[in-house]
């Protein structure tokens, strides 16, 4: 997880050609109304997500609780992270992020 924003040799933001295409996109879709995400962001994204980071199997395990939720950022990613361990498990110390 890291800050995701680009900037040229003058210091200005510079915008990659995949994010303008996808802006496009989803600026031309009949369908995209534009609401707001739930709190914990789009599920199947969220879902997507940890099957691409953890894989399928680890996934699907019934022995294993995981859980996800979309964030705004990177930085605000790490924020939320670390804020939900502080509160929670107290005693942890090492932060793992695929």
């Amino acid at each position: 997880v890291c800050v995701g924003a680009y900037r040229d040799e003058q210091g200005k933001p510079w915008v990659l050609s995949v994010v303008r295409k996808a802006e496009e996109l989803m600026l031309a879709s009949p369908t995209d109304n534009k609401e707001y995400l739930p709190i914990e962001g789009d599920d199947a994204f969220v879902q997507q997500a940890l099957q691409f980071a953890y894989g399928a199997e680890l996934l699907n395990d019934p022995n294993i609780q995981m859980a996800g939720v979309q964030t705004l950022s990177g930085t605000g990613a790490c924020r939320i992270g670390g804020e939900f361990l502080a509160r929670h498990y107290p005693a942890s110390q090492n932060i793992y992020i695929p």
